[in-house]
């Protein structure tokens, strides 16, 4: 998991304070061992959060408020997009829907796994560079979110893990990887999910972001009760 720090320098020689910043991040380069587990082929949709808020109305808009769903009016989701991402949500809401489901959010070791589709490539794809057939990213022109699944598959038949939405990991944010071997357990997840972090790391790039951020290596945070249009989620649940 991650990326060796002389590797990464190397590829991005010219890189500036805060773009040296993003990519120390990724170091040092380290084993984790993760139990078995499912993650969601699709990143979770207007349709299935609606159907969660149905369910659950605690979680609707009018109950929320600020601009948690802001695109959304009253209790529906933008006409003919119940299959986009669903995007303005908390990563407390992410998180609320994923019990809903009978899952959770996927740890940032299993996102990265999943991504890299069994590859040792720099893309969810392989290693050709990102262009407007592989996913939606800045460079694709469409400055908004795309239904799920436009794009191809990974080795794992998963979708839209570069591009179209950041999505949310159940992991706080720290701003290095602890350096060693390490292995994942059920008690890492109860206290990723207990923590009382600020920030929550996500994943995966945008569509207005670069081919950078596509990397199955790269990451960043998000405020955790700051819904935003770029940033949604997927599942995963322990198997």
């Amino acid at each position: 998991m991650g990326s060796d720090e002389n590797t990464l320098l190397q590829q991005f020689p010219n890189a500036g304070a805060g773009l040296r910043e993003m990519l120390l991040a990724e170091t040092p380069a380290h084993e984790v061992t993760i139990p078995a587990f499912w993650i969601d082929r699709y990143e979770v949709t207007n349709a299935r959060f609606h159907e969660f808020t149905r369910a659950r109305p605690e979680w609707r808009k009018e109950r929320v408020g600020g601009d948690y769903l802001r695109h959304w009016t009253g209790d529906q989701p933008p006409a003919g997009e119940g299959n986009f991402p669903v995007v303005f949500v908390t990563w407390r809401a992410a998180m609320a829907y994923a019990e809903w489901a009978g899952k959770r959010l996927p740890t940032e070791a299993e996102w990265e796994f999943a991504a890299r589709g069994g590859l040792a490539a720099r893309y969810p794809w392989g290693d050709q560079d990102p262009n407007p057939r592989l996913a939606n990213y800045g460079e694709s022109g469409n400055h908004r979110p795309v239904r799920v699944g436009s794009y191809p598959p990974n080795p794992y038949s998963l979708f839209d893990l570069a591009g179209n939405v950041w999505e949310f990991c159940l992991d706080e944010w720290q701003s290095s990887y602890p350096s060693g071997a390490r292995r994942q357990s059920e008690s890492d997840l109860r206290r990723m999910c207990d923590a009382k972090a600020e920030r929550r790391v996500i994943r995966g790039g945008s569509f207005d972001g670069g081919p950078f951020n596509l990397r199955v290596t790269a990451r960043d945070s998000h405020r955790a009760d700051n819904p935003v249009g770029h940033v949604g989620f997927r599942c995963a649940a322990s198997e």
